[in-house]
């Protein structure tokens, strides 16, 4: 009997979880199709095929309902960042796998981040950037890479945790370049932008040495 009880919890949880996920792809799906503006918890029942009143079960409200979508669409890639900045590869091969990485993600899902971006507010989100504690958990992750650098004599000796917030900012930057301007592909071609500029710096120094010839 008691096994026949558990059975039954374990399998209802299996169909819980089964429909979350097709609400959230719902979600997803309406955010795309709507816009932030037509998006309502009315389309998101109909596009989930379940009733309004149980996608309350899962979320208090249709905002709710979009953090959690995103959070949940954004993890995998967090893992995979993880994995990256852990590893035991050199640093600047670590860095380079950041940007590819990153760049892939918001190439594969640009239409649902543009809605995100344009549509919600994109003022905003600097400012949230900064209370979001995964923001500041990959700045100290990515802080640590540029020390691990410093020490093998691959970067300058320069204040790692703002070098690291830069690096973020670089790759978000290039993000909402390629969303605004519907840029695809050629990710390789930005990755060598982001990272040769941070590797490289943007002095040309070749000119350098010349105003240095003629300054002596």
């Amino acid at each position: 009997m008691l096994m026949s009880v558990n059975k039954k919890i374990e399998r209802k949880k299996i169909l819980d979880a089964v429909t979350r996920k097709d609400i959230i792809d719902a979600v997803a799906a309406t955010l795309i199709n709507e816009g932030m503006q037509g998006f309502t918890m009315d389309k998101v029942a109909t596009a989930a095929g379940v009733a309004k009143g149980t996608l309350y079960t899962h979320f208090k409200n249709k905002d709710e309902a979009i953090e959690v979508t995103m959070d949940s669409i954004v993890e995998p890639l967090i893992e995979q960042l993880d994995a990256i900045v852990t590893s035991n590869i050199p640093p600047s091969h670590k860095l380079t796998r950041y940007s590819a990485l990153s760049f892939t993600f918001f190439d594969d899902n640009r239409d649902l981040f543009r809605v995100i971006l344009y549509d919600r507010g994109q003022a905003h989100a600097p400012k949230q950037r900064f209370h979001d504690s995964r923001y500041w958990s990959f700045v100290q992750k990515l802080a640590n890479i540029f020390e691990e650098g410093v020490r093998e004599g691959d970067f300058l000796p320069l204040p790692a945790l703002k070098i690291a917030a830069m690096f973020i900012d670089a790759n978000l930057s290039v993000v909402m370049q390629r969303l605004a301007n519907k840029i695809t592909g050629n990710i390789q071609e930005d990755v060598s932008l982001v990272t040769g500029v941070f590797f490289r710096g943007i002095g040309n120094r070749d000119n350098e040495s010349k105003k240095s010839g003629c300054e002596n």
